[in-house]
């Protein structure tokens, strides 16, 4: 079964669908130079690992939606109990943005991205060289404070949109 659609855990006591990190399929270090160990461990074990744990916790107390996958749940919010909305949101969307990071780059991968990535890439931005800049520059430019205003007034072109999502 897909660890984003869930892992089936048996007891004698209980069915239970239990959200899981999906494996790693390198190693920590084996991003670098371009990502260090230390900021994937963190991500892994840490971050990632702490939106499944908060995943699971706020399903606990509806098991008719422990058997959904991250990717349902974010599709059917309106369908969830009011109370756990917000939890399953962040929680689920965190899991799933962590699942596709560790799945989009891998050691000795391409250094542009190709396909129908590259195609709206470029249909975006011009280039691959113009996203790289524009994605640098607003980086470079980045703080909280302009952050949480921002994203409270949801006045932003897509791609800051994205960045803003992307940081967040």
């Amino acid at each position: 079964m897909n660890d984003l659609t869930n892992k089936n855990i048996d007891s004698a006591e209980t069915n239970l669908m239990v959200h899981q990190l999906p494996p790693m399929m390198y190693d920590y270090d084996a991003l670098e130079p371009y990502i260090d160990g230390r900021t994937m461990m963190l991500h892994y074990d840490v971050h990632h690992a702490a939106y499944v744990e908060k995943l699971n916790q706020a399903l606990e107390e509806f098991p008719e939606f422990r058997g959904r996958s991250a990717y349902w749940l974010l599709s059917n919010l309106n369908n969830l109990p009011k109370e756990i909305r917000t939890a399953v949101h962040h929680n689920a969307g965190g899991h799933i943005n962590h699942s596709l990071f560790w799945r989009a780059m891998k050691p000795n991968g391409a250094s542009e991205p190709s396909g129908l990535l590259q195609e709206a890439i470029i249909r975006s931005f011009g280039s691959i060289a113009k996203f790289k800049t524009k994605f640098a520059c607003e980086l470079k430019n980045f703080n909280v404070e302009n952050f949480i205003e921002r994203k409270e007034a949801r006045k932003m072109d897509p791609f800051t949109q994205y960045a803003m999502v992307v940081a967040d």
